[in-house]
């Protein structure tokens, strides 16, 4: 499932513990340190893992940022532990990462008392009675960019009854709830799937997008795909109108005819009759290390 992931992984590793060996062994030999100092370098290596998990955690705060305080604050635990077992302050090496398995509950309870943020909208419809089925609208955006912003002034006891006795009255309880997978394989091609905004984080993914066979509905689209390591393929019909912004710091990039690979690949793309256009979709994807291919078809 994750194979071409892994071996990505595995390539990239590989090459880093290269380029770092022949550093140091360079420095070795211009006698710039010592074999001692190198030794220390080497046993320092798990610092990496926590600047990577602090920088993961602060990340999860900041607005438009990615990141993961779960994924952060295991990388900090764990990387601390084996640069503290590398230098011998406590007894800890890379296999006992399952000791570290309470952190599960630490994640659940932590859950359970951050729980949904659920916010009430009362909506003055002038377009005739509410349908049950749309009573209820559920979103996977993390931001509390729902936008909304309490009345000046509440209604009038009533001016409120009134509005409570019409049909055009409803109650919209709108969900604020990322979706977020540390590990997915996440499948959008069953015929006539309904295309909705999406925010999907994911630490590590493979993801397949087949718009072609999906529901696009007439009006603008916005989906964005976040996160570390993921493998993304999507195939965009011709006859909707699309801007994208894709980005991976380590790897490969390509939409439709343009590519670009190695370090800070990015492209941009904006169809022309995209700001005219009545069904359209926005992309904004942004990843760490793999590879984006999007084709049209």
């Amino acid at each position: 499932m994750f194979s071409k992931l892994f071996s990505k992984i595995a390539k990239l590793t590989i090459a880093f513990i290269f380029i770092g060996f022949g550093v140091v062994l360079i420095l070795q030999n211009l006698n710039i340190i010592s074999l001692e100092m190198s030794n220390t370098v080497w046993n320092s290596w798990p610092i990496i893992l926590v600047i990577i998990g602090l920088i993961s955690f602060s990340n999860y705060f900041i607005p438009h940022k990615s990141g993961s305080w779960k994924f952060g604050s295991f990388l900090v635990v764990f990387g601390g532990l084996l640069w503290a077992g590398n230098f011998d302050y406590v007894e800890f090496t890379f296999i006992d990462v399952w000791k570290l398995w309470p952190l599960i509950l630490v994640y659940i309870g932590a859950n359970i008392l951050a729980g949904k943020k659920t916010v009430s909208i009362y909506v003055d419809s002038s377009e005739g009675e509410v349908n049950k089925g749309d009573s209820i609208i559920e979103t996977d955006s993390k931001d509390d960019a729902a936008d909304w912003t309490e009345p000046e002034e509440p209604l009038a006891p009533d001016v409120a009854k009134d509005f409570k006795d019409k049909k055009h009255y409803g109650q919209f309880k709108y969900h604020i709830n990322k979706r977020k997978h540390l590990i997915s394989d996440l499948n959008f091609s069953a015929d006539n799937w309904k295309v909705k905004d999406m925010d999907i984080w994911t630490g590590i993914g493979d993801l397949n997008f087949d718009f072609s066979k999906g529901y696009i509905p007439n009006q603008e689209t916005k989906i964005r795909l976040r996160g570390y390591i993921a493998d993304i393929q999507m195939k965009l019909p011709e006859n909707v109108a699309y801007r994208i912004y894709a980005n991976i710091n380590l790897g490969e990039v390509t939409i439709f005819d343009e590519e670009r690979s190695g370090f800070g690949s990015s492209i941009s793309y904006e169809s022309e009759n995209y700001e005219t256009a009545t069904k359209k979709i926005e992309f904004h994807l942004d990843y760490k290390i793999g590879d984006i291919k999007i084709h049209s078809v």
